[in-house]
């Protein structure tokens, strides 16, 4: 049911800014477990997620789109309906299932670290990369966006805000953290690439 749509039998080399050539088959030889993108929301895990996962061949997942496939409902509408402790569990049991897998790429909800239990099957069963970015370019990414159940509030960059602020301490404990300070997709594919190379 959740598939790879990007998934090939040959491994291939990516020409991406600065005109650095990264060859991914080092990467796809030697790590054998899932390579996990933790962060805030509005960072990108998805978007580059789908990217990196390309252009390793293997197959992506997002946690919060495995959840409303396999519940039939929206992240908002559990939300409503069941409340933030139902997502939670839902949100674990769906993360610790995709842990098990072999390389792939995992996008996680911004929420995720924080529950001790996926923090540390993430640590143990993953190479972990924290997308790091500071609240005003999360803020101007998402500020019109009406799925994100936590920023339905008066000030939704005060709650960025107060949310960065709680999580720092867990998504700092990633294998290895990429800066955002621009919209450039290319760039940090290549700089996610290129450290992972590096810790292998």
């Amino acid at each position: 049911m959740f598939g790879n749509n990007n998934a090939y039998n040959h491994h291939r080399s990516i020409r991406l800014h600065e005109n650095v050539n990264l060859d991914t088959k080092n990467i796809e030889t030697k790590l054998r477990k899932p390579i996990v993108l933790i962060g805030m929301m509005g960072t990108g895990k998805t978007h580059i997620g789908k990217m990196l996962a390309d252009a390793m061949a293997v197959a992506f997942y997002d946690s919060d789109k495995v959840i409303e496939e396999r519940g039939g409902l929206t992240i908002n509408e559990i939300f409503e309906l069941y409340g933030e402790a139902r997502f939670r569990e839902s949100e674990e049991k769906t993360i610790l299932e995709l842990l098990e897998k072999d390389l792939c790429v995992i996008a996680t909800g911004g929420g995720a670290p924080v529950n001790r239990n996926v923090l540390e099957a993430i640590k143990r069963g993953s190479v972990s990369i924290w997308l790091k970015s500071d609240v005003d370019l999360i803020y101007e990414r998402i500020k019109q966006s009406k799925n994100r159940p936590l920023l339905q509030a008066k000030d939704p960059k005060a709650v960025l805000e107060d949310l960065l602020t709680k999580r720092e301490e867990y998504y700092a404990q990633a294998d290895i953290c990429i800066e955002i300070k621009e919209n450039n997709a290319g760039k940090i594919l290549s700089e996610i690439i290129e450290a992972l190379a590096n810790i292998l």
